[in-house]
């Protein structure tokens, strides 16, 4: 019997009391460690803000573009049967295009078939199936980490991706294919690091090696094609696991050259629709040109200049309209050869500046108080920068094999913005690999700080009490 306040508590009363502080903190050391719950509340962050922001999906003009913009256009014209078409607002159909690649597209246009083109309804779904996707990246980062860099960093990345403001905007506020995109890169990532360490690679021509650099490359040819920039990733990681693999003594060339093979598998009817269409060879997107010139205009006010995309613009609209699709953009592609051949110091120029704004969120002082929120945005990213750049290296310092992929990622993926125009949610798909560099990097960084200050601290304290000489 223990006396407490002059009250005797029993001891079984405290015993018991113990045992449920106990159980509490082994839930929630559980919950903490736990993959399914870093889902979980990723899921339910994201769809609470998803239906705050709905209505931004329904705002007055251009007939609902706003809704997924191309993207949901183009769906708009395969839901009501028109096919594959009208990717810009416009009140008659504009014919076939190749704007946009088929994968998430296809995506809204099912669910406009079944609960109607540019309804709540239709809205809900494909908010809720983003917010999906985004959350389910947890479990790709916390794989990726705990492969690369152990269990208590995979934690940390894990929940970092579970309230990174960024996976949360692009999970919530809009329709398009940044979350698919970033998951399916990010399983692409896990599938690249087991396959450049199975055991199965010691052995090449068993079936379970070909089935494993087949199931690599129908995956790369599906990330590729609803994501055109991973191809130089791809290219990339195929041959540095053929290095590494060649280096152990291990013949990998016809494996690497099956996952190519299926990469082409997956991409090719697209290639052969494109071309039966325009008669013309265009592998992923038609685009290419008009993001060259709006990007490139020699105004710097913004990062891109609105005023020449058609979708802003209505003698634009109206070009695209009467040249056709491939046409207006070989009048682009004119457009941007006529301006780099007349300015080459400035095309530099823009491309210094977009690069640094990929890492920095930076473009202009204008933009700070245009949009007070960019400021957040520049200093946030350039925090994450340098934690990255610090992740890498001590990377690269204990393990130069686990940096490599990283780097090659983050080295190759960027390469067309900065020869276009940056927004961050183009870079999102490698996002899944900065965010465990990050926390990589920042590991012991505040614990260093705080001891460093308690030592001044105390140093100073000691100076204080030491009895001052001659007194």
């Amino acid at each position: 019997m223990i006396k407490s306040h002059h009250k005797e508590i029993p001891e079984s009363d405290i015993l018991e009391t113990k045992t449920k502080t106990f159980r509490l903190t082994q839930f929630i050391v559980r919950v903490c460690q736990s993959p399914g719950w870093m889902v979980a509340v990723a899921l339910f962050i994201r769809l609470v803000v998803a239906m705050s922001l709905l209505g931004d999906q329904f705002l007055p003009g251009q007939d609902n573009f706003s809704f997924g913009w191309e993207t949901g256009r183009v769906a708009r014209s395969l839901a009501i049967g028109e096919g594959f078409s009208s990717p810009l607002p416009s009140l008659s159909p504009t014919g076939p295009t190749a704007w946009m690649t088929p994968v998430y597209v296809y995506i809204v246009a099912a669910v406009f078939k079944i609960f109607g083109v540019y309804t709540v309804e239709s809205a809900v779904t494909l908010l809720a199936l983003n917010a999906l996707f985004s959350a389910l990246i947890c479990l790709t980062v916390f794989f990726i980490a705990d492969k690369s860099f152990g269990r208590v960093i995979a934690i940390r990345a894990g929940w970092m991706w579970a309230m990174f403001p960024y996976s949360i905007e692009f999970g919530a506020s809009r329709v398009w294919g940044d979350c698919f995109n970033a998951l399916l890169f990010s399983a692409l990532f896990m599938a690249a690091l087991w396959l450049e360490d199975t055991e199965s690679l010691k052995a090449p021509k068993a079936p379970k090696a070909y089935k494993a650099w087949m199931g690599f490359g129908l995956l790369a040819g599906l990330t590729t094609l609803a994501c055109p920039p991973v191809l130089f990733v791809v290219l990339l990681w195929i041959a540095w696991i053929w290095r590494r693999n060649r280096r152990r003594g291990t013949s990998t060339g016809w494996s690497a050259a099956l996952a190519m093979l299926m990469m082409l598998l997956v991409v090719s009817p697209w290639f052969a629709r494109n071309y039966r269409t325009f008669d013309c060879f265009i592998p992923f997107r038609s685009n290419f040109w008009l993001e060259m010139r709006v990007g490139n205009t020699g105004d710097t006010s913004d990062i891109l200049a609105g005023w020449a995309h058609p979708s802003i613009n209505k003698a634009e609209m109206e070009e695209y309209r009467r040249l056709g699709e491939l046409n207006y953009m070989a009048s682009k592609r004119r457009q941007t050869l006529d301006f780099i051949y007349a300015n080459p110091g400035a095309f530099v120029s823009l491309t210094v500046r977009r690069f640094f704004c990929v890492w920095t969120g930076f473009w202009n002082i204008r933009l700070f108080y245009v949009e007070p929120l960019s400021t957040l945005y520049t200093i946030m990213n350039t925090i994450l920068t340098m934690f990255m750049l610090a992740g890498l290296f001590k990377a690269w310092r204990s393990d130069k094999a686990v940096a490599v992929p990283y780097l090659l990622a983050l080295l190759s993926f960027p390469l067309v913005y900065y020869i276009t125009h940056p927004h961050a949610e183009y870079r999102h798909p490698i996002d899944t690999i900065i965010v465990i560099l990050v926390v990589y990097g920042a590991k012991g960084f505040f614990v260093r700080i705080l001891a460093a200050a308690a030592n001044a601290k105390g140093e100073r304290k000691k100076i204080f009490l030491s009895p001052v000489r001659g007194a």
